[in-house]
């Protein structure tokens, strides 16, 4: 960045903070802004912060007599350049080409001012940014790092190259040049956004938290980051916290899809409003129509309203985007259990153990299934590995009881038939005439047994009756997983707010 745009930023930076420190040499910030758009894009569009963030009487007379005047200026668009600027450099074409966002063509012609001056750390910078523009970010980082060799107290340089390196995924490095690029310039506002990014994917979730203070600080009307605010109070399990920043987010920019998709999982998940997390998904997919989560997240809400058939379309729906999605299987199989498909429910929850051999709740749904249809050695074995799993897990323990009772009341009725077959009975000819005693005994034997034989009858059918109360009318209970705070496999939580 030319010396020029640093002094002048700084200056701005002391506006948006409502220090109102001015620019000293009001005839160098004309001639600057003349000639940089951006700088002019920047101060006027910084006006109405400075509105909001003065005292309650207002910006001071100064401020506003300077803008006045600028403004004036300026009305009918820049004035006319002199002779020095009209003067064509390979640089100059360069930086008017990349507004342009003609990227290619731009980074040939800082190669062409490379060749001219070798040692100007802006032109590496420049063609640094068109380099990221096209995605080679390798050949970017090596500008970024020539240009911090030739001037180390640039800290847009600085900024840069650790965005590169959090583009690479890099956040050791990206992370140093951000702290450099801070201590450079305590009030860049863009290093705390991309900084804030970084602490939420590497799950520091308080350091995220403070960066965004940082933001919201210095740009108080910022969406975005009211949005991602939002997403990482959420991902510290604060949806208290996390509804208000989703609601300022929208109040400010109703087009915020990433807000509409958080405040969805806010709703369906952790207040169990899932009539209130449709409207939120069906926002999110009016724009972003392949975003898998969406789908996701309202066939969850549709399955949670007894809506089966919609629920059945966006969940598949979901999985057709991400095949790897193993909570869309699982609840898909609910959703076919509920509709009394069980064996289109068996298929979806081994689907979702091919995914996630390690999920409880899908073994136990499975052996619910089983049961259902009378698989009883598969749905035992699906109890006992979810319990294996996870030995606290009551739901599968009773399943398990109630299968055991379910055998015994098999092997009952086995035995009951048993003992209700007569034997033949046995008759005495004369030829093998026994003694009269030896008859008493048999026969009182016998009238013994069948005493016998008619308590144990009506003790068996008593616990037939009991068991078959107990297991045979017993519905199937499928149980929801476990609420799920993202989805899994491509869909991202959160979009950085900086894009």
């Amino acid at each position: 960045m030319k010396e020029s745009c640093k002094q002048f930023q700084t200056d701005i930076t002391d506006y948006a903070r409502g220090a109102f420190q001015y620019i000293k040499d009001y005839d160098a910030l004309f001639n600057h802004l003349r000639t940089c758009e951006s700088c002019r894009t920047k101060l006027f569009g910084l006006e109405e912060l400075c509105y909001n963030l003065a005292a309650a009487d207002g910006p001071s007379k100064e401020f506003q007599q300077k803008m006045k005047e600028l403004k004036e200026k300026f009305k009918d668009g820049p004035p006319p350049l002199t002779e020095a600027d009209k003067v064509e450099t390979p640089l100059k074409r360069g930086i008017a080409l990349f507004q342009q966002q003609k990227w290619l063509e731009a980074k040939q012609q800082f190669d062409e001012a490379i060749k001219t001056s070798p040692n100007d750390a802006d032109v590496y910078y420049q063609r640094g940014l068109a380099e990221q523009k096209l995605n080679d970010l390798n050949s970017a980082l090596k500008d970024f790092t020539y240009a911090i060799e030739l001037d180390p107290d640039d800290a847009d340089a600085v900024y840069h190259r650790g965005e590169g390196y959090s583009q690479q995924q890099k956040w050791t490095e990206a992370l140093r040049d951000f702290f450099r690029a801070i201590q450079l310039n305590p009030d860049y506002t863009e290093v705390y956004k991309e900084r804030a990014w970084i602490y939420y994917n590497t799950k520091q979730l308080e350091k995220a938290l403070a960066d965004c203070e940082q933001v919201l600080g210095r740009e108080p009307v910022n969406a975005k980051a009211y949005a991602f605010r939002g997403a990482v109070y959420l991902a510290m399990n604060q949806p208290e916290n996390a509804l208000p920043d989703l609601d300022k987010a929208l109040t400010l920019d109703s087009s915020l899809t990433e807000a509409h998709y958080h405040r969805g999982v806010v709703y369906l998940y952790r207040f169990h409003q899932p009539e209130k997390a449709v409207p939120e998904f069906t926002s999110v997919l009016a724009v972003t129509p392949q975003r898998e989560g969406a789908y996701f997240g309202r066939g969850t809400a549709y399955y949670l309203m007894n809506q089966l058939e919609k629920a059945l379309s966006d969940l598949t729906r979901a999985m057709e985007l991400n095949p790897t999605n193993s909570l869309a299987y699982l609840y898909r199989g609910l959703v076919y259990g509920k509709l009394n498909q069980t064996d289109k429910a068996i298929k979806d929850f081994t689907k979702t153990l091919g995914l996630a051999p390690q999920e409880a709740l899908a073994y136990h749904n499975r052996g619910v299934a089983y049961r259902v249809i009378g698989e009883v050695t598969k749905a035992q074995s699906d109890f006992k590995k979810a319990l294996s799993l996870n030995p606290e897990f009551e739901p599968s323990a009773n399943e398990l009881k109630a299968l055991e009772a379910l055998v015994l009341y098999q092997e009952f009725e086995k035995r009951l038939k048993e003992i209700e077959k007569k034997p033949e009975p046995v008759w005495l000819t004369d030829r093998a005439a026994p003694e009269k005693d030896r008859i008493q005994q048999l026969e009182k034997k016998i009238e013994t047994l069948k005493e016998q034989s008619e308590k144990e009858i009506k003790i068996l059918k008593e616990q037939v009756k009991s068991l078959t109360e107990l297991v045979l009318q017993k519905p199937p209970s499928y149980l929801n997983p476990a609420t799920p705070f993202f989805t899994s496999g491509t869909d991202s939580p959160v979009v950085p707010f900086y894009t």
